[in-house]
């Protein structure tokens, strides 16, 4: 090796070198202001965008190898520089209309098939200006540096200057194209998790699907062959709890709403209740559990969602929906198929968040429904997808996730308001939070009237729970920052206040029990009368004692429910 190209060589590493390093200080940078903020400050909002794209910056690495006199490099840099012109189509165009990242860990003939459609639909009706732009952007620069080439052996001056512009344009064009998707950075309703913001970049994104796709394949378990480690409620002694006797049941409809605070089923605006079909629905013909907990592992909310559908509790050490095996793990639709009930999962989010493409895809047992019409409202997702249940004759059990209320909790109507103007005792977030609920309160009733008659006949039962509270109110126990709701109604019942603490697990067990099955898991029934309690991942559980909820130490081995659990979860 020559003594100008061995120059070439050390000076390209150690550029390579510096890029690395500012590309793992921002990944770190932008993972704790994601950690100190929940998407509502807007200084931190915009110094994570800041951070993310000044780590676009390792971007100009392959640029600058394109002024290389080795043609391989030469080459292979054309490549990479070709890659990330595509990178910012699929950015500012494919997902800014269809709203989804492909990931690789769920190709198969299927899903592939699905992709191609995707892709002719995106030729047909989204490819345009802006493309054909981008794409001539990479055809000057490939003119440019062959000539500069040509023109000189050296040229270090039009490098520098080319090597200063671009990593001045690369930041620029992506805050550009984050605000032309999302509007100003500022603003927590303009930001979206699912962007490459938030996958940090092309890198991050396909080593992240590519560990999955080998998980995916993979037969190791966190756990091998655990025992069935009994009911919960056997930790301790408590008392048991009123029992309900119900008619035959033909179906039953579990709906979670998203951020649901107990506090906000009372809540008035201006003398106007937020959701006064609830609670009236609370107050005539509902079971209200006042101790109702959400227990989450390190999956966020859809561990909520997960405890339902196995009746595990969900793993502490991985996502549990993502990392689940679920064509081992024990599942609700399974076992009322068993006992001759069909099942419906309506999520009125994308498929593949959370993951969740890897987890329902193996069930054969239950009718799958994500929101993927553009631009449908919640309201017509739901009345869609559950008239299906209402007009099947045979036994049915209906899963609805109501996700307008996430945060920034600005997905209602602007064109109506049933509350007024926001009081001056309330921040704006919470009078967003109230407005939003107050819209889905109203999806309620319309969808109560749906299935009206046979309710009050009492042939179905209602359960309305949330999967965490909102975080935006002041609390005054440490119990208050897992409390949900949880109501289980039928026309048959009269109102009553149950004060025994439980968990989603025990929904489970519930479903089941209405139709009749075996309540095999570590679950009670809510509706026999049996004792139950709340798990917490710290080795502690709450329970009622003496008319009052309680935090309690595990004296025997709360973990084995837990490993029990991570027996179906892959590494």
């Amino acid at each position: 090796m020559s003594a100008s190209n061995s120059f070439e060589f050390k000076k390209n590493i150690i550029v390579l070198l510096v890029i690395l390093i500012a590309y793992a200080i921002g990944l770190i940078c932008y993972s704790t202001f994601f950690i100190f903020s929940s998407n509502h400050n807007p200084l931190i909002q915009i110094l994570k965008i800041s951070v993310a794209a000044i780590h676009f910056l390792f971007l100009v690495f392959p640029m600058c190898l394109s002024f290389s006199r080795n043609k391989p490099i030469y080459i292979l840099s054309l490549i990479a520089v070709l890659f990330i012109i595509l990178y910012f189509i699929f950015l500012v165009s494919f997902f800014k209309y269809f709203n989804f990242l492909p990931n690789i860990f769920s190709y198969s003939i299927h899903s592939l098939i699905d992709f191609k459609k995707v892709i002719t639909h995106y030729f047909r009706q989204v490819f345009g200006v802006q493309e054909i732009l981008l794409l001539s952007m990479f055809g000057v620069f490939v003119f440019v540096s062959t000539e500069a080439r040509k023109a000189n052996a050296h040229f270090k001056k039009p490098q520098k200057l080319f090597l200063v512009i671009v990593s001045i344009v690369v930041p620029i064009l992506f805050l550009l194209t984050t605000k032309s998707i999302y509007g100003p950075v500022g603003k927590s309703i303009n930001f979206g998790d699912l962007t490459i913001i938030r996958r940090f970049g092309p890198i991050v994104h396909f080593l992240v699907n590519y560990n999955e796709y080998k998980e995916s394949h993979g037969r190791n378990y966190l756990e091998q062959g655990k025992d069935f480690p009994g009911k919960l409620a056997d930790l301790t002694n408590i008392d048991n709890q009123k029992a309900f006797n119900l008619p035959k049941i033909q179906d039953v409809y579990l709906i979670q709403i998203e951020s649901l605070d107990s506090y906000a089923v009372e809540a008035k605006i201006n003398n106007n209740y937020v959701m006064p079909f609830l609670r009236s629905m609370r107050s005539s013909s509902c079971i209200n559990y006042s101790n109702f907990f959400s227990v989450r592992g390190v999956g966020g909310s859809s561990d909520p969602e997960f405890s339902v559908i196995t009746g595990l509790l969900p793993s502490i050490q991985r996502q549990s929906i993502r990392h689940a095996d679920s064509r081992k793990t024990p599942i609700i639709f399974n076992m009322l198929s068993e006992l001759g009930v069909k099942s419906y999962f309506s999520h009125n989010n994308e498929f593949g968040f959370y993951a969740r493409n890897k987890f329902y895809t193996p069930l054969n047992n239950v009718v799958l429904n994500f929101l993927t019409v553009q631009n449908e409202s919640e309201l017509n997702f739901a009345k869609r997808t559950i008239t299906e249940a209402i007009d099947d004759n045979t036994k049915s059990f209906y899963y609805f996730f109501s996700f307008m209320t996430h945060g920034p909790y600005q997905g209602y109507s602007k064109d109506q308001n049933f509350l007024g103007e926001k009081p001056d005792n309330i921040s704006s977030i919470q009078y967003d939070y109230f407005r939003t609920l107050n819209e889905v309160d109203q999806m309620l009733r319309e969808l109560f009237e749906l299935q009206k008659s046979d309710y009050q006949n009492g042939k179905n039962v209602i359960i309305i729970t949330s999967d965490h509270p909102s975080g935006l109110f002041e609390v005054t126990s440490f119990y208050d920052h897992l409390r949900v709701p949880l109501l289980i109604c039928n026309s048959k019942i009269t109102p009553y206040a149950h004060k025994g603490a439980s968990g989603h697990v025990d929904l489970h067990s519930t479903v089941v029990s209405l139709f009749k099955g075996n309540n095999e898991t570590i679950g009670t029934d809510l509706l026999s009368g049996a004792p139950s309690l709340t798990l917490l991942r710290n080795k502690k559980y709450i329970a009622l004692v003496n008319e009052r909820v309680e935090l309690f130490e595990c004296e025997s081995n709360c973990s084995s429910f837990y490993k029990y659990t991570d027996q179906f979860i892959r590494p």
